[in-house]
């Protein structure tokens, strides 16, 4: 780790806090946050612009996003003592990581509460030998500050890259999963940045877990739902957080997000697509002692064995024609969220993956607001004619005997 904390001191260009600087071969220096990244192009965002840079003109650059994917990897392989910590935390202030450094010094302080350097690092101050914490206007002893997070008024609010997470769990989970969460986004990135050219996340996307079912919003569905408008996760965790809900409304965000960009707040996204597509990425996301891992495809054999054991399946234009309020019927609903990731399923891993390029085209159509929701048929081509039949084949095939 030491060797990797070198590394990145002298490849640093000294940029400010959260931006990246390009080094350009004519010894021009552009400052913004790059968002795009491979082996031809560079994309630098400065403001609300975007410059795209030729990769043979660049000399040198330092990336936050980078540096947040070598820490997290660092952190994963490293122990959980005090000295790791510290180390990480050097690590992360190196790489102009302020969230990540303060999520590192909080753990910090639930392993040594008295570690002067944590507590100064993160703005306390000592006050007659006892450690005081600024909460909005007001100051709290330390120990109080862990008692009063459990009321959501008063609840953890911590921030990465690419995630603010308001939370009234117990700090060790919300620590844990604040960089899960950055796990999360880049295994996302993983699977769809190459086929549809996915800028980075800029502004702190917002993930809501509420430890009480009071503080949950009320026309909340369920255990959990994604709010386009606020672009807020909402997860009811008052009787335990359940990972398999967190993805999946996660990647509901991630695609409204970085698919359809401002327009998330104005317009209808398919929803047999939406949640064919978050049910398929949770379903390939495991979090466990190990780690969070991402296997594409790994089928969720209960939806398959809903699918094809149904009486009457719902056809493919059954499906395609769903909203979002049909998700609600008690009656159907098991069926329509089953059908819908079976769909997706089969457009992505089905027929040896013939599907798959259409789909993509389909997808790419959606986020460059080229296409429409109807343009599945088109895209497809004459595949179209063979979806419907191998769709269901596809999850008599994956059904569980």
């Amino acid at each position: 780790m030491l060797a990797v904390l070198g590394s990145l001191a002298a490849l640093a260009l000294a940029a400010g806090e959260g931006s990246d600087r390009v080094s350009l071969d004519n010894g021009k220096e552009l400052q913004g946050r790059i968002v795009y990244l491979d082996d031809k192009t560079l994309v630098l965002r400065q403001g609300a612009r975007d410059v795209e840079l030729d990769r043979r003109s660049v000399q040198r650059f330092d990336s936050v996003a980078r540096n947040l994917d070598a820490l997290l990897d660092n952190e994963a392989r490293s122990g959980e003592t005090v000295a790791d910590l510290e180390l990480l935390a050097a690590q992360a202030r190196e790489c102009r990581l302020a969230g990540e450094e303060a999520n590192l010094l909080w753990r910090i302080l639930l392993l040594d509460s008295g570690h002067e350097d944590a507590h100064l690092r993160l703005g306390h101050r000592k006050r007659d030998s006892v450690w005081v914490v600024p909460v909005g206007a007001s100051i709290v002893p330390f120990a109080e500050r862990i008692v009063d997070a459990r009321q959501w008024g008063s609840a953890w609010e911590l921030e990465t890259l690419h995630y603010r997470l308001r939370s009234n769990l117990e700090l060790k989970d919300d620590l844990d999963l604040a960089l899960d969460l950055e796990r999360l986004y880049f295994h996302y990135f993983d699977w769809l940045e190459s086929d549809l050219h996915l800028l980075d996340v800029t502004q702190p996307m917002n993930v809501a877990l509420h430890a009480d079912a009071v503080s949950f919003p009320e026309d909340g569905r369920d255990y959990g739902f994604y709010e386009p408008q606020t672009d807020t996760v909402h997860i009811d965790a008052s009787a335990g957080l359940h990972w398999e809900t967190l993805a999946h409304e996660a990647a509901h965000q991630l695609l409204h997000v970085t698919l359809l960009g401002d327009r998330s707040r104005s317009v209808v996204f398919p929803a047999w697509l939406d949640e064919g597509l978050a049910e398929y990425f949770a379903t390939s996301l495991k979090r466990d002692h190990s780690g969070v891992t991402f296997t594409p495809g790994a089928p969720a054999l209960h939806h398959f064995r809903t699918h094809a054991r149904a009486k009457k399946p719902l056809d493919l234009e059954h499906v395609l024609e769903l909203t979002v309020y049909d998700y609600d019927d008690a009656v159907d609903r098991d069926l329509e969220y089953a059908q819908s990731y079976t769909l997706v399923h089969c457009l992505l891993e089905g027929a040896e993956k013939k599907f798959r390029p259409g789909f993509m085209a389909f997808l790419r159509g959606l986020a460059s607001d080229k296409g429409s929701p109807g343009d599945l048929k088109k895209c497809l081509r004459s595949e179209w004619r063979r979806l419907e039949g191998s769709w269901n084949a596809h999850a008599r095939n994956l059904a569980p005997p």
